[in-house]
């Protein structure tokens, strides 16, 4: 996965990316008419000029700050949205939070859009995903790294239903019990 600017914002890119989509669609049987390359946003171009009018940081630093960040720990989680309108795939990506919250930027749902529209004002996290089973499918570190998420995101309550969740299928897993408190 590769993190560069394009069109306005930056974003992560790649085969991983492509394939999180191709799957997550395959697997909902989402039609998939996206045309542009599959991305999953780090910072959108308003709050790239944001950052940069106030001089916080160039836009080359930008980049070359988040080129830096670890991108092998990003899960996607399942489907949200409604198949035949916009849906996207829920990622977790605690290491672009973090970066996103030193930068003075709120957490962000980050998410692959599958379709060819898009709505920037719908919820795209944990709770929009359509399929309430999906820890099912994770194993003990993508559990943490989506209870983690949810306390950066300032879901508390979920990340303590997830972290007790944690504990319980996976008992000899310290984190499970740290991030109970």
């Amino acid at each position: 996965m590769t993190v560069r600017h394009r069109y306005g914002y930056i974003g992560v890119f790649g085969d991983e990316i492509d394939t999180y989509a191709k799957e997550a669609s395959e697997q909902e049987h989402v039609d998939m008419p996206h045309t542009a390359p599959y991305h999953m946003t780090l910072i959108a171009k308003f709050e790239i000029q944001q950052l940069v009018l106030e001089n916080r940081i160039s836009l080359e630093g930008l980049v070359e700050e988040a080129q830096q960040l670890e991108s092998r720990s990003i899960y996607p989680l399942g489907v949200g949205g409604d198949p035949k309108g916009v849906c996207w795939v829920v990622m977790v990506w605690n290491a672009g939070n973090i970066f996103r919250k030193k930068l003075g930027l709120p957490c962000k749902q980050f998410h692959i859009t599958l379709s060819k529209v898009d709505d920037h004002n719908v919820d795209k996290g944990v709770r929009s995903l359509r399929d309430e089973g999906f820890t099912a499918r994770l194993d003990s570190s993508q559990m943490d790294h989506l209870v983690v998420s949810c306390n950066l995101g300032g879901e508390s309550l979920l990340a303590s239903c997830y972290a007790r969740e944690m504990c319980a299928r996976f008992p000899e897993v310290g984190k499970g019990w740290i991030r109970l408190g």
